[in-house]
């Protein structure tokens, strides 16, 4: 069903699966570790032994993110929106959580980055006027509505 091949220092998961007009294409998917490649070999196997068509190899916030504002932004939100939770997910979520495993992502790492985005603007001092909290707050309110519906729909 699903093979692991070995090129140089780099795994790859080889299978075949039938796209929406029936027809038959391979699918090669990278990976760095042999471990990384077993786990995905055993998941596209599961897949493909209940006749179903594996999902995206999703692995980091990032490619969550990605996937969802491509399958879910670009229907639901209207443009200005749109390029707004774009530019939310580009300056405030990918640089500091971007690189994370989705499957190691627990609810205190997440308390902890919320902790993050509201002491951003509060550094030595310059949050002395009430408008810096409030921006503050509501990056991390917008933030956490992103997120929440990324996971939720994932």
């Amino acid at each position: 069903m699903a093979s692991i091949v070995r090129r140089g220092k780099t795994f790859y998961v080889v299978y075949r699966y039938k796209n929406k007009e029936h027809a038959t294409k391979q699918k090669w998917e990278k990976f760095k570790t042999e471990d990384e490649a077993l786990f995905r070999k055993r998941e596209v196997e599961y897949y493909l032994s209940g006749g179903f068509t594996p999902p995206a190899n999703i692995r980091t916030v990032k490619e969550l993110l990605e996937a969802f504002v491509n399958n879910y932004g670009v229907f639901t939100w209207a443009m200005s929106t749109y390029e707004n939770k774009r530019g939310m997910i580009k300056n405030h979520i990918v640089p500091y959580i971007g690189k994370w495993r989705i499957d190691s992502i627990n609810a205190k790492m997440i308390n902890d980055y919320y902790g993050h985005l509201f002491s951003i603007n509060n550094v030595s001092g310059a949050c002395e006027d009430d408008s810096m909290r409030r921006r503050s707050a509501r990056i991390t309110r917008e933030v956490h509505k992103i997120l929440g519906c990324a996971f939720d729909l994932a």
